[in-house]
């Protein structure tokens, strides 16, 4: 930018003369820069103009994304499942159903469901770990005022070891009564055998997991941490289970599943095994900790999908308690007295898919719920009318031409909320009666109110009418109408409204259509394709048979997208930048040549002062 007296450097300004030169070259400058700041007003102007179409193409990308797009199931108005919504009522919780046909009435169906699908399975036939028990035999001449951790299925308390039963020695049957009063007595069980303290819960006691922690050597365990769980982070080697297991002779685990093959070192992890085998296999593993037991299920239900697991050298499975497999069984219910075998539980049928819970006899009545596709079209009436709305508005703003950008001179003599209040207000009807616009707004209008091809009923059929171009064509509702229009005429509703064209279907290609072929597409399409096409025409960022984008796109681009730096309105803001610079070298070097011929003018001043004082001097 331009600032007058920037070019001032070592000039002899008003020594000799008495002039006031600086004063003097910027009434001169701002005389010149007229044409400056005239260009850089025009150039802010422009600005806030490019800004204010970017934003309008951010509107109407906004309402497209909304209601004409398939990734927003819910509300996309271009898919007749939108439109569709139904009302269930069961007579028992054994029976979900969900409809899938457009086409379906109110209806009723009983559903007696008599086996549920399962997948084939193993479980441990029993617990697979071990209680926790010593390694050495326990020194209880060093037990008295220890302190341990021990957490029963998530309760953690600290306990001291100390004599209770009176005697004068720890034995076993204080540990046990410590137990006793810290959880209750029957849950944890203490045993001495022969000097190995052995410690587990009470079948049957509703008592899980048990841990033990603290310096447990003198109990005789090798570890800082024992429980009568296993863990996932064990190794296959470390595995502390009720029933011994062997590596073959390599030291590994050869297994079998569903004609995988897995080979696992004793140094694997038992949960790296697990995600393993689920991974691969089309199984399911899982280790249940509650139950102490192992699972493996397939993943597909149905008598056809069974589960084979062999083993080769090592016995692991057989030490799981792996050792029979529970085979997999169809679902097999009546709807209305039909019977219907299915591998899985859900299955479709007459456009409807239900879902069996439970063995159970249910009925179902569906109802189509006129009441959400009455919310459906107002709430996108009022979308489109708030949208149509605040363009109008926009378009009908006159220009205030007392009102322009400020120049920089003018800025340094107003406060921040002076800027901010005049520049408001010289942004007023930047848009105003834009022809692009308008133009978009009454293409919207001329769709709705044409017939669609093919469909029996117009929007004025259903109570819907469309204003006048003043208004820029917002939709009007009769509620009443509209109403009774669902109640006997939803499929034609949703056909008008959805009707993809049958030469020229679906979205992907419209782009790429002549205009020939667009009227055709545009005579047979519903009214929401119609309206998608029209924002496709304005703000697409895909390139039509012409390698045009939008024609808003083409003009402003979006904000901050490489649309933007495409687009004629970017084009030319980045040509009137040039011009400005161009303006300010002119104008620095204008001002400079003024304050040279000052400083010229200063010199034959000071030169003539000089001869005039040597002349006056003769004659003194």
């Amino acid at each position: 930018m331009y600032i007058s007296g920037g070019s001032n450097g070592n000039y002899i300004t008003g020594m000799a003369s008495g002039m006031d030169v600086d004063t003097m070259v910027k009434n001169l400058m701002d005389a010149e820069r007229i044409s400056y700041d005239n260009s850089e007003i025009e150039k802010q102007y422009y600005e806030w103009q490019l800004e204010a179409y970017q934003e309008s193409a951010g509107t109407i990308l906004d309402f497209q994304s909304t209601y004409f797009d398939f990734l927003n199931p819910s509300t996309n108005m271009l898919s007749s499942s939108t439109y569709q919504s139904y009302d269930f009522s069961y007579s028992d919780s054994g029976v979900s159903a969900v409809v899938e046909n457009p086409d379906m009435m109110n209806t009723q169906y009983t559903i007696e469901t008599q086996q549920l699908a399962t997948a084939a399975s193993m479980t441990s036939d029993v617990s697979v770990s071990s209680a926790i028990s010593g390694s050495n035999a326990v020194d209880y001449s060093t037990l008295e005022g220890q302190v341990i951790t021990v957490t029963l299925d998530g309760t953690e308390k600290s306990l001291e070891i100390k004599d209770i039963d009176g005697s004068s020695d720890i034995t076993h049957e204080d540990i046990q009564l410590l137990m006793d009063d810290a959880f209750g007595s029957g849950k944890i069980s203490v045993e001495d055998n022969l000097g190995i303290l052995k410690l587990d819960t009470v079948t049957g006691s509703g008592s899980h997991e048990l841990i033990i922690e603290g310096d447990l050597t003198s109990f005789g365990f090798e570890s800082s941490k024992v429980s009568n769980r296993l863990a996932l982070t064990d190794s296959l080697k470390d595995l502390d289970l009720e029933k011994a297991f062997t590596f073959d002779l390599d030291g590994m685990v050869n297994l079998n599943v569903n004609g995988i093959a897995f080979e696992f070192s004793e140094d694997t992890s038992l949960e790296s095994m697990i995600e393993t085998i689920s991974k691969e296999a089309d199984v399911t593993m899982n280790y249940d900790k509650m139950n102490d037991k192992f699972i493996i299920e397939a993943n597909e239900t149905g008598t056809g999908n069974t589960l084979n697991i062999s083993e080769i050298d090592s016995n692991l499975m057989d030490a799981l308690g792996l050792t029979s497999v529970n085979s997999g069984q169809d679902a097999i219910c009546l709807v209305d007295g039909e019977k219907i075998v299915r591998s899985k539980n859900t299955f479709e049928t007459d456009g409807v898919i239900f879902t069996l819970n439970e063995v159970s006899t249910v009925t179902i009545d569906i109802a189509f719920d006129s009441d959400q596709l009455l919310d459906t079209v107002v709430k996108f009436v009022d979308d489109y009318n708030t949208l149509v709305t605040d363009f109008q508005n926009m378009l009908k703003e006159e220009r205030d031409y007392d009102y322009h950008p400020l120049t920089y001179a003018q800025k340094e003599a107003m406060s921040e909320d002076e800027i901010e209040v005049w520049e408001n207000q010289a942004k007023v009807g930047i848009l105003d009666s834009d022809d692009m616009l308008e133009d978009m707004l009454e293409e919207m209008r001329q769709v709705l109110y044409t017939s669609v091809e093919g469909c029996s009923i117009t929007l004025a059929d259903i109570g819907i009418t469309t204003d006048g171009y003043e208004t820029g064509g917002k939709l009007a509702i009769d509620d009443d109408k509209l109403k009774s229009a669902i109640e006997t005429s939803s499929d034609d509703i949703i056909e008008l409204f959805t009707k993809s064209s049958e030469s020229y279907p679906g979205t992907s290609s419209t782009r790429l259509l002549t205009n020939d072929e667009k009227t055709i597409r545009q005579r047979e399409e519903g009214l929401m394709y119609r309206l998608y096409d029209i924002t496709e025409k304005y703000i697409s960022s895909t390139s039509d048979s012409s390698g045009n984008k939008g024609l808003l796109i083409e003009k402003c681009g979006y904000k901050d997208n490489y649309t933007e730096l495409n687009s004629s309105m970017y084009q030319q803001l980045q040509s009137m930048e040039d011009q400005l610079l161009k303006m300010e070298e002119d104008l620095e070097e204008k001002e400079t040549n003024y304050y040279m011929q000052f400083s010229v003018m200063e010199t034959y001043i000071s030169d003539m002062n000089s001869q005039l004082q040597m002349i006056q001097s003769w004659f003194v």
